[in-house]
């Protein structure tokens, strides 16, 4: 801190012209000095650098002026020093702090048994439920642009499943309690339980593909899968998709925060074909229909195809959208019967860049290529239907 003659004034005995410091002190030739705790020296210019002292405290500064033939005067004032260290940023004891977002739930850090925690909370709810997560978990979630630094205060231990899972070693806080969901997922709570958001035993819609609606149903074994279902169906018929098929049908606005729900797995064909582990809820039977897809229904008989009325001249139509495409290409087209289909994307040279085939069924069929990673150009789509 920083010692000086401020509102020191100085009366003179034998001169007019020196009444106060304020004056030019090169011409008055004042010298100073000091004292007090940590003082470097007593004597010399208008100011002196002082090292605060080390305790928290109230301290007294003397600044004496003096020059020859004048009176001279003493500045005493007080200094109150404050030790108090700074803020720990990893000091969570008061409450949690905001660090981003995960699947439209709150992350936090939060202080558990000891440890600083990474924390899903619901957010909204009328009580305090979260799920710990592993320090690792930092890397899966949306960061709020002012939490640089924090992750360094993380030590409950990583855990499987890029953080998600719950690290050992950790107890519920007092008037918290643990409970777990039918997925395996631990969580704390102050109270009820408020919804979870992948409570799906009641078929939850997420969007629309082919006529049909696509749901996250709940299957025996905790297994959370997407289905396409057959609007109005009597027998309640659908099918099991993979989870990599949540990047190929139209979304309903919302629907993104239930992504992370699907633990079926991911199957091939864009995730359109049977994922293994899934069976048949109780009061549903598996089917198969002619063209090898797998279906579930509450009496396992497949429904009547609808007319086709597809006419020679419609077999040969198909539509490419969008065009050009930047991500995603769909190809649709129509046949009078099911038949195999063979697609294949070519680059101007004839060289194969993607190429499918797959069992199509009489009337509209889509299929989607995924382009993204193809470089910039034109390309040969080549559709054969049948021979």
């Amino acid at each position: 801190m920083l010692v000086g003659p401020t509102n020191l004034g100085i009366s003179c005995l034998l001169c007019t012209h020196c009444q106060r410091i304020t004056e030019d002190l090169s011409i008055i030739h004042v010298n100073y000095s000091f004292t007090g705790p940590n003082v470097p020296f007593n004597s010399g210019p208008s100011s002196i650098n002082v090292t605060a002292p080390g305790t928290t405290g109230l301290y007294q500064y003397t600044l004496k002026a003096t020059r020859s033939g004048c009176f001279s005067p003493t500045k005493t004032f007080n200094v109150n020093v404050n030790c108090a260290p700074p803020p720990n940023p990893c000091d969570f004891s008061s409450g949690p702090r905001y660090v981003g977002t995960w699947n439209s739930l709150t992350v936090q850090i939060r202080s558990i048994s000891g440890k600083n925690v990474l924390v899903t909370a619901i957010t909204g709810s009328s009580v305090d439920k979260y799920y710990p997560r592993g320090d690792n978990f930092w890397y899966s979630f949306s960061p709020d642009p002012n939490v640089a630094g924090l992750q360094s205060c993380l030590n409950a231990g990583n855990s499987g499943w890029y953080g998600s899972s719950f690290p050992a070693g950790l107890n519920p806080p007092p008037g918290y309690t643990q409970g777990q969901e039918a997925d395996g997922a631990i969580y704390f709570t102050n109270g009820g339980n408020p919804p979870n958001p992948c409570d799906v035993s009641t078929p939850r819609q997420v969007g629309t593909w082919n006529n049909l609606i696509v749901q996250i149903r709940q299957f025996p074994n905790n297994k959370r899968a997407l289905v396409t279902a057959v609007a109005g169906s009597a027998n309640d018929k659908y099918y099991p998709r993979g989870d990599n098929f949540w990047d190929n049908f139209t979304k309903d606005p919302g629907a993104d925060q239930y992504r992370a729900c699907l633990n079926a797995g991911e199957s091939g064909w864009y995730g359109l074909s049977f994922p293994g582990g899934i069976s048949p809820p109780a009061g549903y039977q598996q089917g198969t229909t002619a063209d090898g897809a797998t279906f579930f229904s509450t009496n396992g008989q497949r429904q009547a195809a609808p007319e086709t009325n597809v006419s020679a001249e419609d077999v040969t139509l198909v539509n490419v959208r969008p065009n050009p495409a930047q991500d995603q290409l769909t190809v649709t087209f129509m046949l009078d019967r099911s038949e195999a289909v063979s697609i294949r994307l070519l680059d101007m040279q004839g060289r194969v860049m993607q190429q499918q085939t797959a069992q199509g069924v009489a009337g509209k069929n889509e299929r989607v290529l995924n382009v993204s990673a193809l470089p910039t150009g034109l390309y040969m789509l080549d559709v054969r239907l049948g021979t």
